[in-house]
């Protein structure tokens, strides 16, 4: 334990078992592990990560809570359960004058002071002309989207000049800077913190893509950018005028304590989780705060339930704590519960009947990402799925659900006796081993879809997307 913490303190990524999957573990106050953790997985940065805490009471310092989430940690935490609540809103010190570039004034927040970025500098006003003229081809596929005003008709701006920094995209009314990042960003995420925490402090809200994400995914970065249009940030959420102590549900927190915007891709909302796993509970508790972990794999590919699956993804290069097999084998279930009826964002062992014997009848869940695992394509061997198979094919594998079909390469059963929760647990394992460019695909035999197997077949219609 006293290993991972030190790594943790200094940035680094550690792989910890869950009963769920293995993590990869960072730091959620560091947006610089945060981003290594984007980046080691090829992570698109508008898919949001969940935040795994100790308990309850650490869950509460980064969270709004409420009676839908209370009632619901009280029967499932410890356990495959993650909630998405409101982010806590920040309430920063009174910061000091004279050439400091901000100043705080008493209950209204930050101002411009009389530094250097008190005013558009003539500079660079300049260059944003010389950037116009010179855009990547990233820059160009976004902008003949926000030019043409697709945006629910909002008026955005390019190269746009703010004291000594030049903005890629701005939408002034909405209080909006979309920037774009070249995989040299990643060697200048000190100096992209404090221009973000400028720009907050102006009352900006800052999104972040990669260049890559841009021009391989154009349509889920436009649906992020709409989704955060039509929901503005909640009062007291950075960028807007904090609520004073006492206000509210529940107190602030300081700047120091606060989750990385990359948590959350930029969204008001967390999701975050309270493992029951004996090793992630002692690290968490040694830890004391928040740890980002996604499943410990490159993104898009089957999520890991075991050490040497973390190891077969990435070697050596990565710390693993082995806590041996998962004992669910399946990612938590997600619960949105921000609105007047929970809503479901990604199915899992905690079922819908679960969550409706304590909270009461689920909304449906929208298009907008709010939590990892909601991307169509997902969970993916490198070979094709071929779902709800009644026949094999010589050259396929089949990943067997009951009595077995006869005739294929290779089988691998989730469950011979029809029992969804063993299926669950076998489920990525068995996707790993049967994962082999000799088999032409895989085929899988059809599982039902009441209780668990409501997860078990989100997770396999992703990975045939």
């Amino acid at each position: 334990m006293d290993k991972a913490i030190s790594l943790w303190k200094a940035g680094q990524l550690v792989a910890i078992p869950t009963e769920t999957v293995y993590g990869l573990a960072a730091d959620a106050t560091n947006g610089e592990a945060v981003a290594r953790i984007y980046s080691v997985k090829s992570r698109p940065q508008f898919n949001p990560l969940i935040v795994h805490v100790a308990d309850t009471e650490t869950a509460t310092r980064y969270v709004e809570w409420n009676d839908a989430a209370e009632l619901l940690a009280k029967d499932y935490w410890p356990g495959p359960l993650t909630l998405v609540l409101k982010r806590k809103q920040i309430l920063p010190s009174p910061a000091g004058g004279g050439s400091d570039p901000l100043s705080w004034v008493g209950g209204g927040g930050w101002k411009l002071g009389q530094g250097p970025f008190s005013t558009r500098n003539p500079r660079s006003l300049a260059h944003a002309e010389e950037l116009r003229q010179n855009q990547t081809e990233a820059e160009k596929k976004l902008w003949q989207v926000l030019s043409g005003k697709q945006m629910s008709g909002k008026k955005f701006c390019r190269q746009h000049a703010i004291g000594e920094y030049i903005v890629d995209f701005i939408c002034v009314n909405e209080n909006l800077i979309i920037e774009l990042d070249g995989g040299q960003h990643a060697s200048h995420i000190g100096y992209d913190e404090i221009r973000t925490a400028f720009l907050n402090s102006c009352g900006y809200r800052v999104l972040r893509f990669w260049n890559n994400e841009v021009l391989e995914n154009i349509e889920g970065v436009v649906e992020h950018i709409q989704h955060v249009i039509c929901h503005p940030p909640v009062a007291g959420y950075a960028g807007s005028a904090p609520r004073q102590r006492g206000e509210g549900f529940s107190q602030g927190l300081s700047a120091s304590e606060e989750i990385s915007e990359l948590v959350s891709a930029g969204g008001d909302t967390i999701a975050i989780r309270c493992p029951a796993h004996p090793v992630a509970h002692q690290l968490l508790a040694g830890w004391g705060g928040g740890l980002a972990a996604p499943s410990a794999n490159r993104s898009g590919r089957v999520s890991p339930t075991t050490a040497q699956h973390v190891r077969d993804e990435f070697g050596d290069t990565i710390f693993t704590i082995d806590g041996g097999a998962c004992q669910h084998g399946i990612e938590s279930t997600v619960v949105d519960v921000t609105g007047p009826r929970p809503v479901i964002l990604r199915p899992g062992s905690i079922t819908r009947s679960m969550i409706e014997y304590v909270l009461g009848p689920v909304g449906e869940a929208g298009s907008a990402i709010k939590s990892p695992g909601q991307l169509e394509s997902h969970y993916a061997p490198s070979i094709p799925v071929r779902l709800n198979a009644t026949s094999v094919a010589a050259d396929e594998a089949l990943l067997a659900f009951g009595p077995p079909l006869k005739g294929a390469a290779r089988t691998l059963n989730l469950s011979e006796r029809g029992d969804l929760l063993e299926a669950a647990s076998n489920l990525f394992a068995q996707l790993r081993a049967l994962d082999d460019a000799q088999w032409n695909a895989i085929a899988v035999m059809p599982v039902p879809h009441e209780g668990i197997g409501e997860a078990i077949n989100d997770r396999l219609k992703r990975a045939a997307a």
